[in-house]
């Protein structure tokens, strides 16, 4: 029950990472939109166009910049997490390999005749 419930949570980590991202990008298309307005405005007139380009472009580079950053944050909390479960499997893989070992030692020595330990298996 205890992995169901990590994956659980894991994949609600993951869903709240994916909907920050979505709604960020729904932010920069709407913004992108009224941009768009804003430039199909500035065309009608020649003089004004030049002088919109610029602070639409100094504007979409800061939109762009905030994007990429909060994109760069989703990342690094996903390699986080990769990073805990690797750590996690080989903890898991150790305490494996030292449950197998002490089996095959049980059946060797005793010849089977020792059963194997429950109690042994859950305070590893």
């Amino acid at each position: 029950m205890d992995n169901k419930h990590k994956k659980v949570l894991e994949l609600f980590e993951k869903l709240g990472v994916a909907e920050d991202q979505v709604f960020a990008l729904k932010e920069h298309v709407i913004s992108l939109e009224t941009e768009v307005t804003k430039l199909e405005e500035a065309t009608k007139d020649p003089k004004t166009r030049e002088s919109a380009l610029r602070k639409n472009l100094v504007a979409a580079r800061k939109k762009t910049f905030d994007l990429e950053e909060s994109s760069r944050d989703a990342l690094d909390k996903e390699t986080v997490v990769a990073n805990g479960l690797r750590d996690q499997v080989k903890v898991l893989k150790k305490k494996v390999t030292t449950l197998v070992f002490h089996v095959l030692l049980d059946v060797t020595f005793y010849n089977g005749a020792k059963s194997f330990r429950w109690k042994g298996f859950l305070d590893t």
